[in-house]
């Protein structure tokens, strides 16, 4: 039975519900998602015995020193603090899609299962009526106070986290702040900015200014961006300045597919230009980070797209002393001077984490497991870890904030960590909680890094398509347009722009993608946005 959107009628009340103490088996609970009676206290820890089983991947960091999440020291500590054990059970990496099939499949469903649930066929409630994962809509109001009280506090979260069905599904991932949402720049070499004279790039033409400077300079590769489906989806270096982003986006509610607007010519007529001028990297299609690494490091390059953290403290780091190479993070792009910029890589502050079983006969209780993680306690506990052990309240900005301890960040002091693998061990790097604002600042060491996210203003969640779901047959029918399209204009593109075909070739290229069905996929994304709208109504 599905269930009517309840959430703001009845947050006001929610967190005055009465709990009942019990321990064992939860008995009480049904697959449609029904709760008959709280037996559950909201305090913690749980007098339980119950053992739960959480199925998740496990990421490259807790692998560095672990085997399985439960021998983390973060796991322990939320064992201690909740008062319930967890057994955790992880796919083999690489093998995480056909691993959630058997499990799924099979009669023997852990109680939480972390996916991304948007992926799964018909969207979360497809798993729903398969009986895969639990509608949570009274597992929400009667159970999860920490939960509701932050969706009191961020109303917008609420639809992000609700299926066309009115059903809530999952225990989310949430960021508390934009400064956790952008983490992808280009950034440019400012000794080669000061040795010319030339302040940073702002507008498009700035930037081609710069860039031609750098080649008139003897820099190998002025720029080098990648320009594959996936990076053109995230990020779309330059892709604002045309108005136009690299995927799906919507303007004013009306869905559009970048890489089939006119303006998507001109775009690719840029880089054309740029490639035969010796300013686009010729080896653009190859983006493997070891090549990159060392185009960044060596001094051959001038300007190049990443991350913040994974490439840019890399080079940062890897540089030669004395050498003076120096990369600062850019603006994003614009057309003409003070513009705001339309596009640039930004993740919604709701997340897919974790789902609670249809099978489970412990509902109740992985659902408090999951929500203390949103009380203040766990706040502090899943992002900083345990006070006086790994971080200490200290006065910034007049204002008390959790502060690592120092010998988490000391390789000799932390048993030959990094500073991000010993975080991965001592506090939660994904599933449901709420990653703090104060944890990424802390988490970039160096300054430059944390400069970054100064200059990372855009309009993009303003365009952006919302957390949106199809059905099982539009998802059938949207792969079937899909993979074809996404293999054809990635190939025919890059041809494009390495000069392998002519420009004019793009005349077919539109008369292609409209010949494999695009504005059908366009007629389903748009449908599936005017659902997500009218949840929020």
């Amino acid at each position: 039975m599905k269930k009517k959107k309840v959430i703001s009628i009845v947050l006001a009340c929610v967190l005055c519900v009465m709990c009942f103490a019990s321990c064992g088996s939860d008995d009480s609970f049904v697959a449609d998602g029904k709760l008959d009676k709280v037996t559950t206290p909201d305090t913690y820890p749980q007098d339980t015995n119950v053992t739960l089983r959480h199925w998740s991947s496990l990421t490259g960091g807790v692998l560095s020193s672990c085997t399985n999440y439960g021998e983390t020291q973060a796991a322990k500590w939320y064992e201690e603090a909740t008062g319930i054990h967890v057994v955790y059970e992880h796919p083999v990496a690489g093998q995480e899609s056909a691993a959630f099939n058997i499990m799924v499949s099979s009669d023997d469903m852990p109680d939480m299962i972390s996916w991304q649930w948007s992926t799964y066929p018909g969207g979360p409630n497809g798993a729903i009526e398969d009986g895969v994962i639990t509608p949570l809509n009274e597992y929400y109001e009667k159970v999860s106070p920490n939960l509701m009280k932050l969706l009191q506090e961020h109303p917008e979260w609420e639809n992000m986290l609700m299926t066309d069905e009115g059903d809530f599904y999952q225990y989310p991932m949430l960021k508390e702040a934009d400064n956790l949402l952008t983490y992808t720049s280009i950034f440019i070499r400012k000794d080669l900015l000061d040795k010319a004279g030339l302040e940073e790039p702002v507008t498009l033409a700035d930037w081609e200014n710069v860039l031609y400077t750098f080649k008139d300079m003897g820099v190998k590769v002025p720029l080098s961006i990648r320009i594959t489906n996936e990076n053109l989806s995230l990020f779309g270096a330059f892709m604002g300045c045309f108005g136009i982003m690299g995927d799906f986006y919507h303007v004013d509610g009306e869905v559009k597919y970048g890489p089939y607007e006119e303006a998507f010519a001109d775009y690719v007529t840029l880089l054309n230009k740029w490639y035969k001028d010796g300013i686009l990297d010729k080896d653009f299609a190859d983006t493997a980070n070891n090549r990159r690494n060392a185009l960044a490091t060596n001094g051959e390059c001038g300007a190049i797209e990443g991350s913040v953290g994974g490439n840019l403290g890399t080079w940062i780091n890897s540089v030669a002393p004395g050498s003076g190479i120096e990369f600062v993070a850019t603006t994003v792009p614009v057309m003409n001077e003070g513009e705001t910029p339309m596009w640039t890589q930004a993740t919604h502050p709701v997340m897919d984490a974790v789902a609670i079983s249809a099978t489970s006969k412990n509902k109740e209780i992985a659902a408090r497991w999951l929500d203390y993680a949103y009380s203040d306690e766990g706040y502090l506990l899943t992002n900083f870890g345990k006070e006086g052990v790994t971080y200490t309240m200290e006065e910034k900005d007049g204002r008390q904030v959790p502060t690592y301890m120092d010998w988490m960040k000391d390789s000799k002091q932390n048993g030959g960590l990094t500073f991000g693998e010993c975080l991965n061990v001592h506090i939660w790097s994904s599933g449901a909680f709420m990653q703090s604002k104060d944890y990424i600042g802390q988490f970039y060491q160096h300054p430059t890094q944390s400069e970054a996210f100064e200059k990372f203003e855009s309009d993009v969640l303003k365009y952006k398509m919302p957390i949106v779901y199809l059905t099982a047959d539009e998802q059938k029918e949207y792969t079937d347009i899909m993979t074809p399209i996404n293999t054809y204009r990635e190939e025919t593109i890059a041809k494009i722009i390495s000069g392998k075909l002519p420009l004019s070739e793009l005349d077919n290229y539109y008369k292609q993608l409209k010949k494999l069905g695009i504005e059908r996929a366009i007629e389903i994304q748009q449908a599936a946005y005017d659902r997500a709208a009218a949840r929020s109504k």
